[in-house]
């Protein structure tokens, strides 16, 4: 049975509804039944083995890629309502299609997709919301960061910083038109 936790996005906005929630299985990683987000631990693991982080525009959210553990498998990775067929490697949408689409949710009744695109499964573009970390998991990401142990994606550094974190005023600050050359130093 999964540990029960509950979502700390449950109650931010209308959809809030009672818990408890859950840590469930998505593409070989455990994910938060109520808002997808990778568990805080696989999380830190994924950091530790030099996963990139890609910036958001937003202070609660983080993108991981990880390695899909079904690499090479085909996947899903397109669908379209097209008449007609898109390219050659498109193939008319069956039931077993439009099951795996929707990952085990009910098919609706009125769904449009009539063709599918498969490739093969590289990575998982997993998500992170970090209002799942506790205030030692707070400073542990901000350790990291200012250790210059996070691997994060284009442009290279958060251009909106976690909402626990802000910027450092250091002597020498890079001069507006010149983009900092390393991640930004932050506090708790």
């Amino acid at each position: 049975m999964s540990e029960k936790h509950m979502c700390p996005r449950r109650a931010e906005g209308p959809a809030f509804t009672a818990g408890p929630d859950t840590w469930m299985d998505r593409d070989g990683y455990q994910v938060c039944s109520f808002c997808g987000s990778l568990k805080n631990e696989q999380f830190f693991q994924a950091i530790e083995a030099g996963a990139e982080l890609g910036p958001t525009d937003k202070s609660y959210k983080v993108y991981v890629d990880l390695p899909d553990p079904r690499a090479g498998e085909m996947k899903i990775t397109g669908s379209t309502n097209s008449e007609k067929q898109p390219g050659p490697a498109w193939t008319a949408a069956t039931e077993a299609d439009l099951a795996e689409y929707y990952e085990g949710r009910p098919v609706p009744q009125d769904h449009s997709i009539k063709w599918v695109l498969r490739t093969p499964r590289q990575t998982v573009h997993a998500k992170f919301y970090f209002q799942h970390l506790s205030d030692e998991e707070q400073t542990r990401f901000i350790d990291l960061l200012n250790a210059k142990k996070i691997k994060v994606g284009a442009p290279g550094y958060f251009y909106r910083l976690p909402f626990f974190t802000q910027r450092v005023i250091t002597d020498n600050p890079p001069t507006p038109s010149v983009p900092p050359k390393t991640p930004p130093r932050c506090v708790a």
